[in-house]
């Protein structure tokens, strides 16, 4: 009688218990694969919004020294990089593109650091025409020097004001038009939707 109990309690798993146990696994592999996965996105997305106040703190150094030299009007390298009068914008790319000409943009590309690096200039500036002027700018006040190697607009009022700070390290080009290519990311209205600017890993620092 004691070796028949024996043997029904060494019987093992039923094909039920061994079913239920794989999807319960299933599950919490999943919840913690998106949890990881979530973590992630937004830790990618604290480091681009705190890069892009880096950038921002840097620039208001270089044009604090200029405005208390009187030499903010000499600054010679500003570019637009965009063309507000395109006919293929729509009517609020326009608008905002508009507004942004009464400023100025200083603007890199993925890769722009390693040209100005090199004092190749004349790539760069195939590149996108205010690099150079963006890194004359901000690399003496950026310790970290390897958060260059990114996307970076910074768009300044005429009078010096910061307006708005864009960041990138997930994208290839920034760029104001509607010639987005592969691996481009136009910044046109992008301010306005937080969720959009979050799902694609965009940094965005705004003066307060």
């Amino acid at each position: 009688m004691k070796s028949m109990k024996l043997r029904q309690s060494n019987k093992g798993f039923t094909l039920v218990e061994i079913l239920v146990t794989l999807v319960l696994f299933s599950v919490i592999l999943s919840v913690t694969t998106f949890g990881i996965i979530s973590w992630q996105h937004y830790s990618i997305n604290t480091e681009q919004n705190e890069n892009a106040e880096l950038v921002y703190m840097a620039v208001k150094n270089k044009i604090a020294i200029l405005k208390s030299n009187d030499s903010i009007d000499e600054v010679d390298g500003w570019a637009p990089d965009f063309d507000p009068t395109n006919p293929n914008l729509s009517g609020e790319d326009r608008q905002e593109m508009t507004l942004i000409a009464g400023g100025y943009v200083m603007r890199c590309n993925m890769g722009d650091y390693e040209l100005y690096k090199k004092k190749d200039y004349t790539n760069l500036k195939k590149s996108s025409k205010s690099a150079k002027l963006l890194f004359d700018f901000i690399s003496p006040y950026i310790y970290k020097k390897d958060i260059l190697n990114a996307c970076i607009s910074v768009e300044v009022e005429k009078d010096g004001t910061i307006r708005r700070v864009y960041y990138s390290n997930r994208w290839d080009k920034f760029t104001y038009d509607s010639g987005v290519g592969a691996n481009c990311i136009k910044l046109t209205n992008l301010w306005r939707n937080e969720s959009e600017l979050y799902d694609n890993m965009v940094g965005l620092y705004t003066p307060g």
